[in-house]
């Protein structure tokens, strides 16, 4: 197990449940490495459009969602995003991974807000996120407010509970 974490740090990879894993843009040798360890979607919620695209052997789906860093992100832009990873985990055997430019407030604030969406608290959230990826931020103070946290969680109450598999939550290790 030691070896595999320290392979997914080397390539910028932070598998955070067993489900969904976060990190740097895909870039062509990243996306080798996704896809051997059997990631099957990729949200990206950087700035940069997606460089991998779906496709027969490679990935079944690559969603852009272009989330400007350290701005409050807009609630139907947070909306989009948390919809697209449900969908994307939807999808049986599934593995997703979200990512931005450098993995440390967009990519880890999404995957905190759809924890959040799927009726986590806040800190137990932040901990399943920043124990497996320490440079990260979720939950960023620029990127969210009181009421972007109150939509989310009402979003995720109407349209992600009950959750359909338990492992979108199960830590990775």
């Amino acid at each position: 197990m030691q070896a595999e974490l320290e392979e997914a740090m080397r390539h910028r990879v932070y598998p955070i449940t067993k489900r969904i894993g976060i990190g740097q843009f895909v870039t062509h040798g990243r996306a080798e490495y996704l896809l051997h360890h059997g990631y099957t979607h990729v949200l990206n919620v950087g700035e940069a459009e997606s460089v991998v695209v779906p496709g027969p052997g490679g990935f079944q789906e690559v969603v852009d969602q272009s989330v400007e860093d350290l701005t409050r992100i807009p609630n139907d832009m947070a909306v989009r995003c948390l919809d697209a990873l449900n969908r994307m985990l939807q999808v049986a055997g599934s593995k997703v991974y979200v990512h931005c430019v450098a993995c440390q407030n967009r990519s880890p604030t999404i995957v905190w807000l759809y924890f959040l969406a799927c009726g986590m608290g806040d800190t137990a959230a932040e901990e399943l996120i920043t124990v497996r990826c320490p440079d990260a931020v979720p939950g960023h103070t620029s990127l969210v407010d009181g009421r972007l946290l109150q939509l989310v969680r009402e979003h995720g109450r109407r349209h992600f509970l009950p959750l359909h598999d338990a492992n979108i939550l199960e830590p990775a290790y």
